[in-house]
């Protein structure tokens, strides 16, 4: 079901709007730690679904962003893709705030301090960029970068 889902917002304009209203479900499937290939498909669904502001909006509202943290932290193949999920979601401001309480800018850190994938260490830079640009939270997200990160990333 998650696969056909997928397929038919990534070809058709317009039908993620549907979704609105079924992200508390849509996200409890990053909960399968059993099943990577759901998790992957879930990951490939939301991303595909972020580009649509009322969605985005939609899935801040509804306070899953533990979900993707959580999806991130446990499952280390679909980091990558965790990380483009957690970029596109960052243009909310209310997804941005609770990344500080939620530990989500922790979590981050870790992979970028001890992720031995280029690409993914990159992907959390661009992602800690786009966080400390947000004008509510981005200064507080600054602070808490330089408790751990030398003044030379800063």
């Amino acid at each position: 079901a998650i696969e056909a889902l997928r397929n038919v917002i990534k070809h058709n304009d317009g039908v993620e709007a549907q979704c609105i209203g079924q992200f508390k479900l849509l996200f409890m499937l990053l909960r399968f730690n059993s099943s990577p290939v759901i998790q992957t498909m879930t990951l490939e669904t939301i991303l595909a679904v972020a580009a649509n502001k009322a969605c985005v909006n939609d899935i801040a509202n509804n306070d899953v962003l533990v979900n993707i943290l959580l999806a991130l932290h446990s499952y280390t193949n679909g980091q990558q893709l965790a990380l483009e999920c957690l970029y596109a979601l960052a243009s909310n401001n209310k997804i941005v705030k609770d990344m500080v309480p939620s530990g989500g800018i922790l979590y981050i850190l870790n992979i970028f301090c001890n992720g031995n994938l280029p690409n993914t260490r990159q992907k959390c830079a661009e992602l800690f960029s786009k966080l400390i640009n947000d004008k509510l939270t981005g200064p507080k997200i600054r602070l808490i970068l330089q408790k751990f990160l030398p003044p030379l990333f800063m």
